[in-house]
């Protein structure tokens, strides 16, 4: 084709046809350029249905993580709206009665003491982020992800720091009475026997340190709670308009 387009060039010039010449130089220059249009035409239509197929694969496991967050957060908070309840009744008793300290620290041996690290599925938006390809979303989407993103990383945060100051103060009691504290939580089976003398003679500080504690788990699932119930309507959002744009 080239050799083709250079041989007319050539005759036309033997032949003394400038004008000539420069009308089909015009031309052929104009069809190059059209051809390269064309050619950057057909790569912005690959390039595009190439990041459509990417995004559309990212939108169905976008879908299959936000569901397992909602499930695993509704857990959460089915889990911990138990444990503020059975705490509050245990500190309604404790506020209502006059009780001993042996009766207060049996009191303390009805509410739950395992604690939870709670590790949300970030997976998807993880890599969407570290490859740049969230910018492939809208940005009603991709501000929303960022957002989730950001509140569940500061969920896991908080979550994890009062866990370990809830360790701490467990673990004080557990020294204050020599360790048997620490064996109660362990074997639950030992909460109901016979306190030994050894632990009742810092009964008190024992029960301080717990009740302290316990405080601070009952503050985390609370906020915890609310957290997770603001997470949870932040997902269905999200969902809402990944769904949306699976229909277009």
């Amino acid at each position: 084709m080239i050799k083709f387009f250079r041989k007319i060039r050539q005759n036309l010039l033997s032949e003394g046809k400038t004008t000539k010449y420069l009308k089909y130089a015009i031309g052929e220059i104009i069809l190059v350029v059209i051809g390269i249009l064309i050619a950057l035409q057909l790569n912005s239509w690959g390039e595009s249905k190439k990041n459509d197929t990417i995004r559309h694969q990212y939108y169905l496991q976008l879908i299959d993580e936000l569901k397992e967050n909602k499930i695993y957060i509704e857990e959460i908070i089915q889990k911990y709206s138990q444990n503020i309840s059975t705490y509050n009744k245990v500190i309604y008793s404790l506020n209502s009665q006059s009780l001993t300290t042996d009766q207060i620290f049996n009191k303390y041996s009805l509410v739950n003491y395992e604690y939870q690290n709670i590790i949300f599925h970030t997976g998807t938006i993880e890599s969407l982020i570290s490859t740049g390809e969230i910018k492939l979303t809208p940005q009603s989407i991709r501000n929303k992800l960022l957002d989730l993103k950001h509140n569940m990383d500061r969920r896991t945060i908080v979550n994890g720091e009062l866990n370990q100051e809830y360790k701490d103060r467990i673990r004080l009691a557990s020294l204050s009475s020599g360790g048997v504290i620490g064996e109660m939580i362990e074997n639950k089976t030992l909460l109901n026997k016979t306190i030994s003398a050894h632990v009742k003679n810092s009964l008190e500080d024992i029960i301080l340190s717990k009740g302290a504690g316990l405080w601070v788990k009952n503050h985390n699932e609370k906020i915890t709670v609310e957290a997770c119930s603001d997470l949870i309507k932040k997902i269905k959002i999200i969902e809402k308009l990944i769904n949306s744009e699976l229909k277009n």
